[in-house]
Parts: C-alpha cells; structure tokens; sequence
C-alpha cells in the first residue's frame, strides 16, 4: 500500500467540516496532501455517526446541521465516502428513519447498518424501532425488536461481538438521568435484554449465547468444604516438610 485516505470525520465535539477534512498520506514518501474527491459534497454537520466497510466506503447519517446547531436542521440523509475512487455518493432516502443525533451506527457482518436511539429535540425515539441501512442494495427499512422494553436514551456506545450480539452502555434519557448498565439486543433475533439468567423458566434471553453470560456466580461447594480445604493443604505441607526433614538429617548422618 503506497497510501492512503484519512478522513476526519469525528472530533472531540463530533464537528465536520467535509470540504477541508480529507487528508492523504504517503507512506514511502512520508507526505501529506490534500485530495480532490468528486461528488456531491454533504452539508457540514456534527452529533452524527459514521461507519466504514472492508471495501473502503464510509457510510455517514443524520446529525445536525453546523455551524449553528439547531433541531430546526438535522439530517436524516446517507452520504456515502468512496475512498478507492475518491468520491462522494448520496444513498436513498426512501424508507429512510426520521432525522436523529447522538445515536449509534452499528455495521453487522451481513453489511446491514443499525442505527440505536437518538434524539431529535422533543419527539421521541423508541428502541424497538430499529432503522437498518443495507449496504448491498441501498436501502431503508425498520424492524420492530422484541423482548425487553428500553428507555428512550441518546449519546450512548454500541460495539457487536463476534457471534452478533451489540452492547449497548453508558447513555441518557435527560441530564438528570444518566445510566451506565449494559443492554444486549441479539442480532439474530432483534430481541432486548436488559438481564440475563441461567434459569430455564427465564423468558429472557431466548438463545444460548446470551444466556451464557451470568451477572451473578454461585459457588457449588459447601461452606463446610471450604472450611476443608486449606485444613487439608495445610495438613498436606505439614507432612511434607516433616518427611524433607527427616530424609535430610538421614542422608547427612551418612
């Protein structure tokens, strides 16, 4: 690889600047510069989320519109970075979810991109309702998660594991209101749990991966066998020091 693209997208305030914000770096030549990238170039904006695949496109959505933000202005558009021929694309806007800020944008392994809570001024966003974009086609559609029922909450994180399960953390509903559990919702089956359990008569969660994770541990044995237990150890190093001993004073008597 001769070089390639960085673009700033995300700062610490989330603002862009999308005209000045793409740079490229050489890496044998050790050089920075500044790339024409053709297209349509999205307004700037901030609080949105961005994505990227293996094939070198950057997938961004929603936000306000900067500077001066307002919920009078926020996004509900998809604009799509190609890196590989450096240009911009404007994704379909059928279907597409109502315009949100300070949600998540999560790419699966299928190329399906979920999109968790947000906020958009007073309306409310359910986490049942779930946009995904789909990457493979261009286009829009919701799905209605099952299981349990979730808060409304913004500017919280989202990372998938390996086998399709997204966690979801450290969020808010309002600023008196901050919550840092953890929530899971199964990919496989769209469906929210907000605790786990290893019970067989839980109704939550419906799959064997998540009920693999336990938030409370009981210990099997007895209180009277870990009472045992170092008595016996002790016992066990008491002989064996008193045999070493012995079998030293006999080899030096020799």
């Amino acid at each position: 690889m001769d070089s390639f693209l960085l673009h700033i997208i995300v700062t610490i305030t989330q603002k862009i600047c999308l005209q000045n914000d793409a740079k490229k770096f050489a890496v044998k030549a050790a050089t920075w510069s500044t790339p024409t990238i053709s297209g349509q170039i999205p307004l700037s904006r901030q609080q949105f989320q961005a994505v990227n695949d293996t094939n070198g496109k950057i997938y961004m959505f929603g936000g306000f519109k900067y500077p001066n933000p307002s919920f009078n202005v926020i996004f509900n558009d998809i604009y799509i970075l190609d890196t590989l021929i450096l240009a911009w694309i404007q994704g379909s806007n059928v279907n597409a979810p109502t315009p949100r800020v300070d949600f998540t944008a999560t790419l699966l392994n299928n190329g399906l991109i979920l999109y968790i809570g947000g906020t958009v001024g007073v309306s409310t966003i359910y986490m049942s309702e779930i946009p995904k974009y789909n990457t493979n086609n261009n286009s829009w559609n919701t799905m209605i998660a099952t299981g349990d029922t979730l808060n409304s909450r913004s500017c919280h994180t989202a990372v998938l594991s390996p086998d399709g399960v997204m966690m979801a953390n450290n969020s808010f509903s309002n600023l008196n209101n901050v919550n840092s559990k953890i929530y899971l919702l199964d990919t496989r089956n769209y469906a929210w749990v907000t605790s786990t359990s290893t019970s067989s008569n839980s109704p939550y969660p419906q799959n064997p991966t998540i009920t693999q994770i336990q938030t409370v541990t009981s210990n099997p044995l007895s209180t009277g066998a870990i009472v045992a237990i170092p008595l016996v150890l002790i016992a066990v190093l008491a002989i064996a020091g008193f045999a070493g001993y012995w079998f030293y004073k006999k080899e030096k008597t020799k």
